[in-house]
């Protein structure tokens, strides 16, 4: 139960400030906001590999726990380098004092409260969880309706710091550290060096089509089109965020499950409902005229959405398994192959159109998801 409802309380606080993004900002700010949001992709990218799935690594092999205040001091100043980031970035596209303090408070606190969330659920710390998301759940609503009603702000910004002020809470409200100097990161990359190697590698490969990509894609649509084009992955969110705060436990469960052959069915029969859900509610946006947003664009492309969110979620699954199973050179050759066709499809894409752009990506998102559901099927026989 308490898993369940970790997962649950999680999978709501994280996807609320997409939510709001895409049905209270149209298409040119929420391609901004996606910019920034990426960087927090990014960041998450980093953390896992250098921090906590290395961490997990070490904890396979080892009977000696790692200390927490090591783990969360290394988290910390990885978030802090993100935060910087995200402060160019939001200062960049805006022009914005404000933007640029938000974006970075967002972007930062997100990222570390995500590393954070990781030790708790591999420890069952579901308590901790579940409190932590469920106030910095609160926190985002108070603070959207409170700017909003008092205040001139563009709902981009209004946005930010919504985001920013529901990080901090969350982040005072989960596991903490005695905070310690960036020497302690230095020092963590050098002693597991061997095992953030393999996963570094393979992130960074995914941030080249994931983050990168994105980044290259935005000036040939312009900012509007190019937030339709975000938007098709996001109806994708609410089941990746579901799964994301179980990935200690993913490898555990595949390989616990007694009739791999049904497991797999079952998979895909989740996912064939999943893009049928994902293009019933963008039929009906359409046809009912709701102001939702950047969702009413994305709506004249409910089919490849729909297919996207189907193939994204084996994808996605398929990816969790092997990235704790998996040998390194399997991990390698499948994520060129992914990351390859998601950098470059797109982006030879978007030279036609937004139309080709989101045909690309859907293609890119069917070619990783066999990469990484080959190397799955390896595993488990």
């Amino acid at each position: 139960m308490n898993r369940t409802t970790a997962t649950g309380v999680n999978a709501v606080a994280a996807l609320a400030p997409q939510l709001v993004a895409l049905i209270g900002l149209g298409a040119e700010p929420f391609g901004k906001f996606s910019l920034i949001y990426l960087l927090y992709g990014l960041g998450l990218s980093i953390v896992l590999s250098v921090v906590c799935e290395s961490c997990l690594r070490v904890s396979h092999r080892s009977a000696e726990p790692i200390s927490g205040e090591r783990y969360l001091n290394s988290v910390g100043w990885l978030s802090f380098a993100i935060a910087l980031l995200a402060a160019l970035v939001g200062g960049l596209l805006t022009s914005s004092v404000f933007m640029c303090l938000s974006s970075a408070l967002a972007v930062g606190f997100a990222v570390y409260r995500s590393g954070a969330r990781y030790r708790e659920v591999q420890f069952s710390w579901w308590h901790v969880s579940i409190r932590a998301d469920f106030l910095g759940l609160i926190a985002l609503a108070l603070t959207l309706i409170t700017l909003r009603a008092t205040t001139q702000l563009p709902p981009i910004e209004v946005l930010t710091a919504a985001w920013a002020l529901a990080g901090a809470t969350t982040t005072l409200a989960g596991i903490k550290a005695r905070p310690r100097g960036p020497r302690e990161l230095f020092l963590w990359i050098r002693e597991y060096r061997s095992d953030i190697g393999p996963l570094i590698r393979e992130s960074l490969l995914m941030d080249l089509s994931s983050i990168i990509g994105p980044y290259a894609i935005a000036p040939l649509l312009g900012t509007g089109h190019f937030g339709i084009y975000r938007a098709v992955s996001n109806p994708a969110a609410p089941v990746r965020l579901a799964i994301n705060p179980l990935r200690p436990k993913i490898a555990t469960l595949i390989v616990g499950s007694a009739n791999k052959k049904k497991m797999i069915l079952g998979l895909g029969l989740i996912a064939f409902l999943l893009g049928a859900l994902s293009y019933g509610a963008l039929f009906f946006i359409k046809v009912l005229n709701l102001p939702f947003g950047v969702l009413v664009d994305l709506a004249a492309y409910a089919l490849p959405t729909a297919l996207f969110v189907g193939i994204g979620f084996l994808s996605h699954i398929s990816y969790l398994f092997v990235r704790t199973k998996a040998m390194s050179s399997q991990l390698l050759r499948a994520r060129l192959i992914q990351s390859g066709a998601a950098f470059a499809l797109p982006i030879v894409g978007a030279t036609g159109g937004l139309s080709l752009a989101i045909w690309a990506y859907v293609m890119a998102t069917f070619i990783g998801a066999i990469a990484w559901f080959r190397v799955a099927m390896k595993e488990l026989t």
